[in-house]
């Protein structure tokens, strides 16, 4: 049991680390370095998993109602790794907040996106999975880094709006 909790740990751990790499490839702020895998073990550890943690049980604890509830809090949450890699010491509510209120009406345009990489994902299948590692997850990584950047964006006017 313990191994596993380690293994999740640092599963949570390197997503937002992905994520940061992401966000800021998406940027052209650099092309990514190794070290963007790790940074996160020396900066806010314990929020990152904290964070991750709270939003995996609150979408575990809204799929155990219905699984279109569970689903929809997934989106609610699909940006806190992005946040989380932008600001890796904020508040876990704050973090959650944040995210549900960047994808509040943007849900159903997620999903969409997420259905146009079926046949992406068929091809990773057919490939025995080769592909899926290749050129399918960090394709479809980078995508939702850009989603985050263009979903801020939006949420950051209309805030500034009000």
């Amino acid at each position: 049991l313990r191994t596993n909790e380690h293994v999740w740990r640092m599963r949570e751990v390197d997503e937002t680390g992905l994520a940061k790499e992401d966000v800021e490839r998406e940027e052209i702020k650099n092309k990514g370095e190794i070290m963007d895998l790790l940074y996160y073990f020396d900066h806010g550890y314990m929020n990152v998993i904290k964070t991750e943690f709270i939003g995996d049980v609150y979408i575990f604890l809204w799929s155990l109602l219905l699984v279109i509830p569970g689903i929809i809090k997934s989106y609610e949450y699909r940006m806190v790794p992005f946040i989380l890699a932008e600001s890796p010491t904020m508040e876990t509510r704050e973090v959650l907040e944040l995210s549900r209120n960047i994808m509040y009406g943007n849900k159903w345009q997620a999903f969409l996106l997420d259905m146009s990489f079926i046949p992406w994902h068929i091809l990773g299948v057919v490939t025995l999975g080769i592909g899926e590692i290749l050129y399918v997850n960090p394709y479809t990584n980078l995508t939702d880094a850009c989603l985050y950047r263009k979903l801020k964006e939006i949420y950051t006017e209309k805030e500034a709006q009000a």
